[in-house]
């Protein structure tokens, strides 16, 4: 399995808590994140592109993973996607990755951490959480 630096998972991981992902959630989030990273670049496919997720969708109900899970590992994928803070011209993170494990993490989390909260408050809601998930007026995470 292809290894996701740590500075990007912190990266993710501090979008979706600006995303208010449950906490208790965003391990799994991270986790739906390393699978994806590595099912693209397994596959070649490009990270930042819809197809991908699909197919790495489709993979997962072929390996009888939960439909909870697939939500779940759906909505994990589109905030990766939407997170939009990448240098112009790093568009893929799997093509990335080995230049990043250069560069120091510090260097890279303090550079984007401003952007994010930035970046944070343009994005709108996916629409692709469940209704049907809301309970007590509070929408759940899968």
């Amino acid at each position: 399995m292809i290894k996701v630096p740590a500075n990007r998972i912190k990266e993710y991981t501090t979008f979706i808590e600006l995303q208010r992902v449950p906490q208790r959630h965003q391990h799994y989030y991270a986790k739906w994140l390393r699978y994806y990273i590595d099912f693209c670049h397994k596959y070649g496919f490009p990270d930042r592109e819809t197809r991908s997720l699909y197919a790495f969708l489709e993979k997962l109900e072929e390996k009888k993973q939960a439909e909870y899970l697939r939500k779940q590992a759906y909505h994990a994928v589109t905030l990766f996607q939407t997170m939009a803070v990448e240098p112009a011209g790093n568009k893929s993170l799997v093509n990335n990755i080995k230049a990043d494990q250069s560069l120091p993490a510090s260097q890279n989390i303090h550079n984007k951490k401003n952007v994010l909260s930035q970046e944070a408050s343009k994005i709108v809601k996916p629409k692709h959480l469940v209704e049907s998930s809301e309970v007590r007026g509070h929408l759940t995470y899968f």
